[in-house]
């Protein structure tokens, strides 16, 4: 079941396609500061499951202002995602345990 959808637009960083998701929707699926999860790439899609012996970990980003609010990080820049052309939205669906992202055009 999805419990959110959001549009991220896809950045380029190092000639690469590059998803930035830094807010606190990842936390609807789990994915909170510090949990390991594993990345899988599969028909154009990008997977995030979460998995106590992953291989990535989210990333953590305080609030400059307050010093007081820590919002969780997911960074994605490989070049398997050359699905998702530089400049296109991604489409990023929170379900329980898992993030799925695709192409806003599939």
């Amino acid at each position: 079941m999805i419990l959110k959808t959001h549009y991220y637009n896809v950045k380029k960083k190092n000639e690469k396609p590059r998803i930035f998701i830094e807010s606190k929707d990842p936390i609807i699926s789990g994915f909170s500061i510090g949990k390991k999860y594993n990345i899988e790439y599969e028909n154009g899609k990008i997977i995030l499951s979460l998995n106590e012996n992953g291989s990535r970990k989210v990333a953590i980003r305080i609030a400059s202002k307050t010093r007081k609010i820590a919002i969780p990080v997911l960074d994605l820049n490989h070049r398997e995602m050359n699905s998702f052309p530089i400049g296109s939205k991604a489409k990023v669906e929170y379900s329980e345990n898992t993030i799925t992202i695709t192409n806003e055009r599939n």
